[in-house]
């Protein structure tokens, strides 16, 4: 079965002819475990992320139907490496139109090199989140990030930063002051300026 197109048919008459179906039906039994057990995990994997890319071809041309200038833009919150992510960024990207990928962390050659060996048009933008990160850490990311001469930068929830009247927000800053991030950004995008 190693190399074949898994179809939700071939699965159902695999399962049927053989009686596994009891097994994959039982509830107590881990899904994985069995398709791994059975040499089905890399198939059903690699129809998983078809299934994906259908959708984000999909999102694709429904964007596009309202809006053929319009970019799309991911945020990406789990590993990359994912099957699902993997999918619906290639069906959602080509060359003409890339997606923008804002991605925690600092941007790197091996991520765009690894998404275009996956087939996949992106810009990465590199960002970090208040939440995560000291003053310092900011102003560096700021820096680093913008001279390297990468197409952008993001900071996560800048919202946080802002007064409230409710007490603290979510995602906000856990080290510091708020002003102190503020005073940090300023200073940061100053150096950057003058660099240029």
């Amino acid at each position: 079965m190693e190399g074949l197109p898994v179809t939700q048919e071939s699965l159902v008459a695999l399962a049927t002819s053989t009686g596994w179906w009891k097994g994959l039906m039982d509830p107590s039994v881990d899904r994985a475990q069995w398709l791994q057990l059975h040499g089905l995990w890399g198939p059903y994997l690699g129809h998983l992320e078809r299934e994906s890319e259908a959708l984000g071809r999909e999102l694709k041309k429904a964007i596009s139907d309202i809006n053929p200038l319009l970019i799309l833009g991911f945020h990406t919150s789990g590993p990359m490496s994912q099957w699902f992510y993997r999918g619906i960024w290639r069906g959602a990207s080509d060359p003409q139109h890339p997606i923008i990928l804002f991605v925690p962390g600092v941007g790197s050659s091996q991520l765009q090199e690894q998404l275009r060996r996956d087939g996949i048009s992106a810009v990465v933008i590199a960002g970090t989140y208040f939440s995560h990160s000291d003053p310092a850490t900011v102003r560096e990311f700021i820096r680093s990030e913008g001279s390297r001469s990468s197409p952008g930068l993001w900071l996560g929830n800048l919202s946080a930063l802002c007064p409230t009247s409710g007490g603290p927000r979510e995602g906000g800053p856990r080290q510091g002051r708020k002003v102190d991030y503020w005073r940090t950004i300023h200073a940061g995008l100053q150096e950057l300026a003058a660099e240029k």
